[in-house]
């Protein structure tokens, strides 16, 4: 289907991108309580702490002049201005007339001290304590009282998270219907004439089956009373996070209201599994059935398009609980699972429930994917993606299983690689048991024998992954000449998933560590690229003048050469991109690479180079500053001070050294050491020392308190 045919859906979110990227929208001050909120609403907050964290780990600061911070600044004439403890809020409220009438678009930003620079610039209308814009820029701040007002309200609440966006769904539905009715008219029109005029195109059944798919989504949505979705940013954790809340009397606010029990017992929460699989996930009890009929009446067509017909699902786990604990591994070969789903107390299932219904079910849905692969690679031999593999008996316990093998096929002249599927399957003490092998299964078998119930607890589901283990086994599954191209992936930390239905909401959240993050970019940063023939270059280095790729005292504080590293003028060579490069017998090459190293997180690489910097150069006091800090990011403070103490011996009035001294001091408990010393710097004009003075150093003590 072609994108025009989602027109409405654009003018919805590409607009509002738009002026997101623009205004940076945040959240602000005072107002009257009003049961009134715009149909679309984007708050995004703590500007500054997010710019520290973007830089310590943007590959843009590596390869670009320009960075997020001076982007940002450059947008918003300056950041200093902006109330750090309050938020900038976009607020659109459609026309209840027709949707082709202009929306009423506003941008509310809160400031500690006027900025008229910035409100020349985009026609600001100044009030207490805030800037007001109509959108678009240079009409005033005339928006009506209840949108003003309700902007003023959202900027109340608190704003904990980077970005959030919130879209009243249902209303602006409503009100774009005349609009959505249009839109599925053209697309169905655009599809019967791709059909008429394609000599291989989509059979008839599918601009039946596109409209069936874009119905069910306008249904499922009409019954959500307001999607939210944005981003956590912080120097700890780095996560993206939705939420729908469910309309009044709606299927979906019934299905949440009812799907777990509030006092359900749970079999797996103890259960433990191998921690060679990297991706371990686990559910409570809850209504599996009525969650996967709803999902087959809203979504089913979509899912029929990959291959996958749910009407069978339904059926297939009444007789289970909803609570399943397992893990599984992505490998070269295929995918690695075990699992354990739990079996209702009224319902005696046997292996002949398996064999009669389960796996029928299972290799009628291979059929299905079977006959997408055939559409998808015509030219291909496809052989049956799911077949039934051989009985056997563990334990005196009936074992089925079958077999997957999904076609895989990199380049449409390439073979096709199968990725294997193994699942054996046995029922034991009321526990339905999923395994690769035999073998694996003995082990299950032993370990569901000791499992006692325990009241159910945590979120509906979640789920960890092993970053690096997925990228690894991505790298070797990819063609020779980019894995030729790979170094080793570094272990890379967890993402965790969870999945919970509450208060009449689905929560759900993907959180990584943002060390982890900082760490995959850093190896990402250091890839060679893949071979493209003898007559092409090699991509080039970051320029050594990059200012962005140097440590700071504070994962977000930008920092400049010491005057030491200034005087000096290393002898340079230009490849033929223009681009300068230093030998590698230069102290300037190797504080260069480190201060990359350092911003991407790579800490023991940053220490190793900043170390050979010191001592090609022992005079050098931007390197000892430099490994100073590497030093304290690895947690080795002794080392960072000693080090810092001898950039300061070498120049004792900077006051860059003395922000970073202090910085350290502060972390490792000498606060009143390090206070001083930021102080010093602060008294110097050091913009770092005085921002943390004045906006950092207050909110981490109050942090610090709570």
């Amino acid at each position: 289907m072609k994108t025009r045919n989602f027109r409405v859906f654009s003018l919805f979110f590409v607009f509002v991108c738009i002026q997101l990227i623009i205004f940076a929208p945040m959240t602000t001050a005072v107002g009257a309580k009003s049961d009134f909120r715009p149909d679309i609403t984007i708050r995004l907050g703590h500007i500054e702490e997010a710019l520290k964290t973007i830089e310590a780990f943007s590959e843009q600061n590596a390869k670009s002049q320009w960075s997020p911070r001076s982007l940002i600044e450059g947008t918003l004439k300056g950041t200093q201005w902006l109330d750090p403890d309050r938020a900038m809020v976009f607020g659109l409220v459609l026309s209840e007339k027709s949707i082709e009438q202009k929306p009423k678009m506003a941008v509310l930003v809160p400031f500690t001290e006027p900025n008229p620079e910035f409100a020349a610039a985009y026609g600001a209308v100044e009030k207490q304590g805030y800037y007001l814009i109509s959108l678009p820029p240079g009409q005033g701040g005339n928006i009506g009282k209840k949108l003003e007002s309700a902007l003023v309200q959202n900027a109340q609440d608190p704003q904990n998270r980077l970005l959030t966006v919130d879209i009243a769904a249902a209303r602006a539905l409503a009100k774009a219907k005349p609009e959505i009715e249009d839109m599925i008219r053209k697309a169905r029109q655009g599809i019967e004439q791709q059909q008429s005029t394609a000599m291989e195109g989509p059979e008839a059944f599918e601009a039946d089956q596109a409209e069936a798919m874009i119905r069910s989504f306008l249904n499922f949505f009409e019954q959500v009373k307001t999607f939210s979705t944005g981003l956590d940013l912080n120097r700890r954790d780095t996560a993206f996070f939705s939420e729908v809340l469910a309309a009044a009397d709606t299927e979906l606010q019934d299905l949440i209201a009812r799907a777990m029990e509030e006092d359900a017992q749970s079999l797996l929460g103890k259960m433990e599994f191998s921690d060679k699989l990297g991706m371990q996930f686990r559910s409570r009890p809850f209504d599996i059935s009525a969650t996967t009929a709803f999902t087959e009446k809203y979504f089913g067509e979509m899912y029929k398009t990959m291959g996958v017909d749910l009407q069978g699902a339904a059926s297939v786990v009444a007789p289970f609980t909803g609570e399943t604990a397992g893990a599984m591994a992505i490998e070269p070969a295929g995918l690695v699972i075990e699992a354990v789903s739990c079996i209702k107390a009224d319902r005696d299932l046997s292996v002949n429930y398996l064999e009669s219904e389960y796996i029928p079910w299972i290799l009628k849905t291979g059929e299905g994917m079977t006959e997408m692969y055939k559409k998808q690679y015509p030219d291909k031999d496809i052989a049956p993606v799911f077949v039934k593999t051989e009985k056997t008996t563990v334990a005196d316990i009936p074992v089925v299983g079958v077999k997957g093998n999904l076609p895989i096929v990199q380049d449409p002249g390439d073979d096709i690689r199968i990725f294997e599927m193994p699942l054996r399957m046995a029922v034991k003490d009321r526990c339905l048991l999923v395994t690769p092998d035999d073998g694996r299964m003995a082990d299950l078998m032993a370990q569901v024998a000791k499992l006692k119930p325990a009241p159910a607890s945590g979120p509906l589901m979640e789920m960890t992954m092993d970053w690096g283990a997925l990228m690894r086994t991505m790298s070797a599954m990819a063609p020779e000449q980019i894995q030729s191209s790979h170094k080793e992936i570094p272990d890379t930390g967890t993402l965790n998933y969870t999945l919970d239905l509450s208060e009449g909401k689905v929560r759900s959240r993907y959180a990584m560590k943002t060390e982890d993050i900082k760490k995959f970019m850093a190896f990402v940063a250091t890839l060679d690229p893949v071979p493209a023939g003898p007559e092409q270059d090699p991509a080039p280095a970051p320029s050594p003048e990059t200012k962005q790729a140097e440590p700071n005292p504070e994962p977000d504080q930008s920092t400049s050469r010491s005057s030491s590293e200034k005087s000096r003028q290393p002898s340079q060579k230009q490849t033929k991109t223009g681009q300068e490069r230093f030998s590698k017998d230069e102290p300037r090459y190797w504080t260069e690479k480190g201060g990359l190293y350092l911003a991407y997180g790579n800490i023991d690489a940053a220490v190793k180079h900043f170390e050979k910097a010191v001592a090609l150069d022992p005079e050098n006091a931007g390197a000892h500053c430099n490994l100073a800090l590497a030093y304290a990011e690895n947690r080795k403070f002794e080392k960072a001070l000693d080090a810092m103490d001898h950039a300061l011996s070498l120049e004792p009035e900077n006051a860059r050294y003395l922000h970073a001294r202090g910085w350290i001091r502060v972390q490792t408990g000498q606060r009143q050491k390090g206070m001083a010393d930021i102080e010093k710097a602060a008294e110097k004009g050091h913009p770092d020392a005085v921002r943390y003075l004045d906006r950092i150093a207050p909110r981490h003590t109050r942090e610090d308190s709570q």
